[in-house]
């Protein structure tokens, strides 16, 4: 006879812990925050591309002021020749962490045409990762002086650059920085040198 009540008992035991089991797997699905997928850096890069351009392109030069100031950049750049004049255009380059170019903005009218995310927009294979980068509008077409190329190329203590990364046209009709793909007649000067 108390075998017969031990397993009665056995029972309604494995019957409660059952459906307790069963309630708290419940309660634990309907809490759980589901996560659909784990970013990778390059997506998290093209997100800030995105967001960068979304929230920066069209408008004026001057709502970078406070971005530049909370992320701590340094900024130069020039403006096209013979537009002298800050309301005209030109391109810049923004330096971050490490004195590294992070993105290039290309304005006109004092307004944000277009912008390239260094990190995001350019392979980083292609980088000397022992030269500093610099942004030039030095830069020789077939000989002659084109103002409205600019190149990113590796730093050299000479008039002439050898290692030119990508060249871009700053297109002032279209407001679009173009880049250019075959650079064979193509020759960055420092005139600085």
């Amino acid at each position: 006879m108390k075998t017969i009540i031990l397993y009665i008992l056995l029972f309604f035991f494995a019957i409660g812990c059952k459906t307790d089991i069963k309630q708290t797997a419940q309660i634990i699905e309907n809490n759980i925050v589901k996560v659909d997928t784990v970013k990778t850096k390059k997506q998290i890069a093209q997100e800030r591309s995105k967001n960068l351009k979304n929230k920066f392109i069209g408008k004026p030069y001057g709502t970078l002021k406070e971005f530049i100031r909370l992320n701590n950049y340094s900024s130069g750049g020039f403006y096209f020749e013979g537009q002298f004049e800050e309301s005209y255009g030109g391109i810049f380059s923004f330096r971050g962490k490490n004195d590294k170019i992070e993105f290039i903005i290309f304005k006109i009218n004092n307004i944000i045409m277009d912008i390239i995310d260094i990190d995001n927009d350019i392979d980083p294979k292609i980088f000397n990762p022992n030269k500093e980068t610099v942004i030039f509008d030095d830069v020789l077409r077939n000989g002659k002086k084109a103002p409205e190329l600019f190149a990113l190329a590796a730093y050299e203590e000479a008039e002439v650059m050898t290692e030119v990364y990508k060249v871009w046209r700053a297109n002032l009709k279209t407001g679009k920085i173009e880049e250019l793909k075959d650079l064979s007649n193509i020759t960055v000067i420092d005139e600085d040198f």
